[in-house]
């Protein structure tokens, strides 16, 4: 059995072609729909997403139609990962995206500065960067951003954090709403391990993963004997 969607504005027609197709052998319309926002209602949000190597990403400087149904956008090698940052957050269409990936990308102040102040993104909840250097100005201005309310997973690793930057952290809005916090691979010494350790903020994270870096027995002592990180998983 071959089993299809129909996706057609025109009711009547959209009608015609599902009857045409269930009454031939082998065949079975499952649903039809008038609009393709309409049929991906239904699909999971990891489902939904696209690549920067699609060339329709972009109309202009805003996300284009097609950009616009997604949840998710991942970029890899782009030198132009700021311009990417920028057109996102400045683009009403990115009021649903939900997941922003940047791994191997070139990044400065300005995008990240664009992406933590934007209006459009209210609904990310995931954002992964990757093996992308962060200026010690950006590192500072995304760990207390002034948008994103409903980011709950920051990934930042191999991103060149060290505990200068941690150091925004507890005048930060951000740790209250963080449930996943990746920090592998960063220059993260026990300094950074006492500000984390101390900030009760944290306490709704399942995950704290701070492989590979600077941090000694005793500032992984204070991690694991803080008593709001006792139900987090915390990687070493």
């Amino acid at each position: 059995m071959i089993t299809v969607s129909i996706v057609d504005d025109e009711a009547k027609l959209r009608q015609s072609i599902t009857t045409f197709i269930n009454g031939a052998p082998g065949f079975k319309c499952l649903s039809g729909y008038g609009s393709a926002e309409a049929a991906l209602e239904g699909w999971r949000d990891e489902l939904r997403y696209i690549g920067s190597q699609t060339r329709q990403l972009y109309a202009g400087n805003q996300l284009s139609s097609l950009a616009r149904l997604v949840r998710s956008i991942e970029f890899y090698r782009r030198d132009g990962g700021t311009g990417d940052l920028i057109r996102i957050a400045s683009s009403p269409g990115a009021k649903k995206l939900r997941r922003l990936s940047f791994v191997r990308c070139d990044i400065d102040s300005a995008g990240i500065e664009a992406v933590a102040t934007s209006p459009y993104l209210n609904e990310l909840s995931h954002l992964r960067l990757k093996d992308t250097y962060l200026s010690s100005h950006a590192a500072r201005v995304l760990l207390s951003p002034a948008g994103l309310p409903r980011l709950t997973r920051l990934e930042l690793h191999e991103c060149g954090i060290d505990d200068a930057e941690l150091s925004v952290l507890p005048r930060s809005r951000l740790p209250a709403q963080l449930t996943y916090l990746d920090l592998a691979l960063n220059l993260i010494g026990d300094t950074g391990a006492g500000i984390l350790a101390s900030l009760s903020a944290l306490g709704h994270l399942t995950l704290l993963d701070l492989r590979l870096n600077q941090i000694t027995a005793a500032g992984r002592h204070l991690l694991e004997t803080a008593p709001h990180l006792a139900a987090t998983k915390l990687v070493f």
